[in-house]
């Protein structure tokens, strides 16, 4: 993590303790989510006294992110990164349009969903005057539900925590245009946690084909174990998950 965290109050000022002599790099991320974060240069900790940091705003990234059939997405979240530097973070509006800040430069664009892999590529160039980036889902997916029951194999275990990670890399899950370019597939993969209902019941997922990675973990005090699990999804399937 940081080594050192301060919050500016509503005049810009902070206090940040730091040694003198350490090198720091200063990261600034604006609560307006019209300013893009900024990366300062690395510098002594003796010249952060008295000094001024500037955020100097970044350029607007906007898009759109949507399924196979063309239907909007919405709360996807879309963010870049440069290194340590992120953008500000993009939300999905009920049409599935985003709009992002980021400063101008070459980035690695991250985007996931709810019940869709996360996404990645490498590469996206936002120049000076701002970009559009299209992203569209094309993994194909299957409906997967199922319970957790405990190590008696009979009995529904409720509020279990179940983490779901694609075993191997999907080699691609979207088509990304930036701006007026061809379309690029994206790669990604599937990682997201669920909670068992009242009855052990997982929530209705859809996944892509493939192997999964499961890690089922008890609520709470339990003579049950956390338990790590693997599945391959080749159809529409109930997965019966058995803690140990």
């Amino acid at each position: 993590g940081p080594d050192a965290v301060a919050f500016a109050g509503s005049d810009g000022m902070f206090a940040l303790a730091v040694k003198p002599d350490g090198t720091y790099t200063p990261l600034l991320i604006p609560t307006s989510p019209t300013l893009a974060p900024h990366l300062g240069a690395p510098a002594m900790g003796a010249t952060f006294v008295g000094g001024s940091f500037v955020v100097p705003g970044g350029v607007a990234v906007t898009g759109s992110v949507v399924d196979g059939a063309a239907a909007p997405i919405a709360g996807a979240n879309v963010v870049l990164r440069a290194g340590n530097l992120p953008s500000g973070p993009g939300t999905t509006s009920a049409g599935g349009a985003f709009m992002l800040y980021a400063e101008a430069g070459t980035w690695a664009l991250s985007f996931g969903a709810d019940d869709w892999p996360q996404g990645a590529l490498d590469g996206v160039v936002v120049p000076a005057g701002g970009a559009s980036i299209a992203i569209a889902y094309t993994i194909a997916r299957v409906a997967v539900g199922g319970t957790v029951v405990a190590d008696d194999g009979v009995t529904p275990v409720a509020g279990a925590r179940v983490t779901i990670t694609s075993h191997a890399p999907l080699a691609a899950v979207a088509n990304v245009t930036v701006g007026g370019g061809a379309a690029v597939a994206a790669g990604g993969r599937v990682a997201r946690v669920v909670t068992t209902d009242g009855n052990g019941a997982l929530p209705a997922m859809q996944l892509p084909l493939g192997a999964y990675d499961l890690i089922v973990e008890p609520p709470g005090p339990s003579i049950d174990g956390l338990t790590a699990i693997g599945e391959t999804v080749a159809g529409a399937a109930s997965w019966t998950l058995k803690l140990q």
